[in-house]
């Protein structure tokens, strides 16, 4: 078991980052030889809210695996994202890690919505292009309709007016 000290009191700056930036905060100190990851929190903001969440995703993933990515679950039909940062200075310590839990539901629904406009839009672009080709197109094959009701007629016509002279 490691101690990690810093110069200020480290509720105040918890609870200032979750207010300020609308997500939650925690630290890990991690020891190396353990996988479960959620028993080593020594500080976050949202504990009550994300207890079952963080051991769930401890006991899924390495803190190792997951170091400077994002992992996204749902809690209470909001979506999260779990994102896992090494402390930076690892002459003091290579077992810090803090970790940010932010809801992403509104970025989830806006990105479902641009992309259900997206493919309205490229459906409603398909079917104009058809019809504008359509346009085009009509009187070319208009044309080559009545050619090729006449063609059966001039050939009979050719067949006999060549019948009519002899070699």
């Amino acid at each position: 078991i490691g101690t990690v000290l810093f110069s200020t009191n480290l509720a105040p700056m918890l609870l200032n980052y979750k207010e300020l930036m609308s997500s939650d905060i925690g630290i890990i100190y991690h020891d190396k030889n353990k996988h479960d990851w959620s028993k080593e929190v020594a500080a976050f903001t949202g504990w009550d809210d994300f207890r079952k969440d963080i051991n769930l995703l401890s006991s899924k993933y390495a803190i190792e695996n997951i170091s400077n990515q994002s992992v996204t679950f749902e809690n209470k039909g909001r979506n999260y994202e779990l994102t896992v940062t090494p402390y930076l200075d690892k002459h003091l310590s290579d077992n810090l890690y803090f970790f940010y839990v932010s809801e992403i539901t509104h970025f989830i629904r806006q990105q479902r919505e641009a992309l259900a406009s997206s493919i309205g839009l490229s459906i409603l672009a398909i079917i104009f292009s058809e019809v504008f080709l359509m346009l085009i197109l009509w009187g070319p094959l208009s044309r080559l309709r009545a050619i090729t009701h006449r063609l059966p007629g001039l050939s009979k016509e050719y067949a006999a007016f060549l019948a009519e002279f002899p070699n």
